[in-house]
C-alpha cells in the first residue's frame, strides 16, 4: 500500500477527500464545490512520487474518506482476497483516521458500505442501524472492520463518522450496472416484472449531498444513509428506460422460472438482480433532517446526461 499521496485541488483547503478521483469521490468534490466549500483532493500516488500523508494533511479540520475496494474482476485466491480488502477497506481507513486527528482535524467521514451489516435482506425484511451486523462475505467484513477502527479514535476534539449507503448508481458505477444500463440505452425488454423483491438503490449525487451534510455537524457513529424507499428490480429498470427515451419494456415471466434461469446465468452475481437487499435511512435523515436533492427519476436523468447536468463521474471505487 502507498504511503504517498498526490494532493490537487484547492491546495489551502481545510477540507480534504481521500479517494478523489473515483466515481463517489468525484461526485463529493462536486457537490461541495457547488455549495461554494471547494477541497484538497488526494489520490494515492505510485512508489517515489507524492508526499506522505501527513503532509497532505496538515492543515486539515475535516477528512472524508472515499478510498475503498469493491468490484474485482480478475482472479484471485480467498487468501489474497481477503488480504487485498482488509488492506483497502480496514487498514487505510484507519491509517487515514489516525493521521486526520494527529494532523488536528477535527471531522472524520469515513464512507463505507450497507455491507458492512448485510448484503441481502429476507423477504419483507428492512434493515436499520439496530439490525446486529452480520456481513455475508469478505467485502462486508472489511467494511466492518474498518468502521469500528474509525469509531475507536473518536475523542474530544475529533469526531469520526461513518456513513453505510447501498448500492450506488450514476455515470462509471461498476458491478451489474454497466450491463443494466446499456440495456436500458438500447431499449432491451427484459422479463423482470415477475420479480417482487425490494432492493436499495441510490444516486451518486444524493450521496455526495449527504456526505456534505455531516462534514458540518457533530453526528457520530455509523448510519444507513439512502434517498429512497427500497424498490423492485423491475421498477428500478423502468426508470432507467424512461431516462433513456424508451416507454415500459418491463414484462412478466413466472418468477419459479425465471429466477433459476437468472442465477444459472449469473451465479454469484444473481442476488444482485433477484434479491432482497432492503435498508431504512428514516433515522439518519430524522438526526439530521437532510433531504436528497434529486429523485430517482432524476437520478436515473442525471446517469443517462451527465455532461449537460454538470454532475459527470468516471469510475467507482465503491459500492
Amino acid at each position: 500500500m502507498s504511503d504517498h499521496w498526490t494532493v490537487s485541488g484547492t491546495l489551502e483547503a481545510g477540507l480534504a477527500i481521500a479517494g478523489a478521483s473515483g466515481f463517489l469521490g468525484q461526485s463529493v468534490a462536486a457537490e461541495l464545490a457547488r455549495q461554494g466549500k471547494p477541497a484538497r483532493l488526494l489520490q494515492r500516488s505510485g512508489p517515489g512520487s507524492g508526499v506522505a500523508l501527513e503532509q497532505a494533511l496538515a492543515g486539515c479540520t475535516t477528512v472524508i474518506n472515499c478510498t475503498g475496494r469493491a468490484h474485482v474482476t480478475r482472479p484471485e485466491s480467498a487468501e489474497e482476497a481477503r488480504k487485498e480488502f482488509m488492506a483497502a477497506n480496514c487498514e487505510l481507513a484507519g491509517q487515514l483516521g489516525s493521521a486526520a486527528r494527529d494532523a488536528g482535524a477535527t471531522r472524520f467521514v469515513q464512507v463505507s458500505s450497507v455491507a458492512a451489516i448485510r448484503s441481502i435482506s429476507a423477504p419483507g425484511e428492512l434493515i436499520d442501524d439496530q439490525t446486529m451486523p452480520a456481513p455475508g462475505g469478505i467485502y462486508g467484513e472489511s467494511k466492518l472492520a474498518g468502521d469500528l477502527r474509525v469509531l475507536a479514535l473518536a475523542r474530544d476534539g475529533f469526531r469520526p463518522v461513518v456513513l453505510r449507503p447501498p448500492a450506488i448508481y450514476g455515470p462509471g458505477a461498476k458491478g451489474w450496472f454497466p450491463s443494466f444500463l446499456r440495456a436500458a440505452r438500447a431499449g432491451v425488454p427484459l422479463p423482470l416484472a415477475g420479480i417482487a423483491n425490494q432492493r436499495s438503490f441510490a444516486f451518486a449525487g444524493n450521496i455526495a449531498s449527504a456526505i456534505a451534510a455531516v462534514c458540518g455537524n457533530d453526528l457520530g457513529g455509523a448510519w444507513i444513509v439512502t434517498d429512497s424507499p427500497p424498490m423492485s428490480t423491475g421498477e428500478f429498470y423502468r426508470l432507467a428506460l424512461e431516462a433513456a427515451g424508451h416507454g415500459n419494456r418491463v414484462f412478466g415471466v413466472p418468477a419459479g422460472i425465471l429466477a433459476p434461469l437468472v442465477r444459472l446465468a449469473l451465479k454469484d452475481r444473481a442476488e444482485s438482480l433477484v434479491g432482497n437487499a432492503a435498508f431504512d435511512a428514516s433515522a439518519f435523515i430524522e438526526q439530521t433532517r437532510w433531504r436528497p436533492p434529486w429523485t430517482p427519476a432524476e437520478g436515473m436523468r442525471l446517469t443517462f446526461n451527465p455532461v449537460s447536468s454538470g454532475n459527470a463521474h468516471e469510475q467507482s471505487v465503491d459500492a
